[in-house]
């Protein structure tokens, strides 16, 4: 569920029932149904949570007069110099709930933790060793796994 709220009136411009497993996709058409919503003006600001961070909607967002407030993503892989996937690489299908790695193999659910609320994926330890792309996976090698927060 996306929700746009006007801060100054604290009411709910616009709301989205959205599929997607992340807002990622998110900032661009909810800015332009807020800014719809609010009659169109020349130019508004838009404030979002790491999540909605998207470089190429936020030029689509300033070439359009809104002007986005977003921090950079938290999902960025930090480790390796660049050479590591990002987890934005790894998608997830939520008919199956599972996520599919760069190297196209399924990362299956295996549990839930209550303490830090989120869901751990793993895929088949044999595929990942013998996989292609090993050296550029975030996944470690002696305890692989995939979590997202649920």
């Amino acid at each position: 569920m996306q929700t746009a709220v006007d801060t100054k009136h604290a009411l709910i411009v616009t709301h989205k029932v959205t599929t997607d497993a992340n807002d990622q996709r998110m900032l661009l058409p909810m800015a332009e149904a807020a800014k719809q919503a609010v009659g169109s003006p020349s130019s508004l600001n838009v404030i979002a949570d790491g999540g909605y961070s998207n470089g190429e909607q936020s030029e689509t967002c300033e070439a359009q007069g809104i002007v986005p407030y977003v921090p950079p993503k938290r999902t960025v892989n930090n480790h390796g110099g660049g050479k590591l996937f990002d987890r934005t690489e790894f998608v997830y299908d939520d008919k199956s709930d599972t996520f599919r790695c760069p190297a196209g193999q399924t990362l299956w659910r295996k549990q839930f933790s209550k303490k830090d609320r989120s869901v751990t994926y793993t895929p088949r330890r044999k595929v990942c060793g013998s996989c292609a792309l090993k050296a550029r996976c975030t996944l470690r090698p002696a305890a692989p796994r995939f979590s997202e927060p649920a």
